[in-house]
């Protein structure tokens, strides 16, 4: 049962990480920036680090849970 309620945990904090990501990449990377601003400077360093981040936690994510796979098995087979 413990294995069952992990799996579904990693599986509810992945799709939330997803979201944010996602909203957060979509709220850098659309609206209007003057341009000559530093908004426009910017928009491309922060949309990269917003990327890459993201990837690195969903990476994270996923070594976590093959972890927790090892590490616990299900009792109730």
């Amino acid at each position: 049962m413990k294995y069952r309620i992990g799996c579904a945990a990693f599986v509810v904090v992945g799709l939330a990480w997803l979201g944010f990501f996602l909203f957060e990449f979509f709220a850098t990377t659309m609206g209007d920036c003057v341009e000559g601003s530093p908004c426009e400077f910017y928009r491309g360093y922060v949309s990269g680090f917003i990327f890459w981040r993201g990837i690195a936690v969903a990476l994270m994510l996923i070594l976590a849970f093959l972890t927790f796979r090892f590490l616990y098995k299900e009792d109730d087979v």
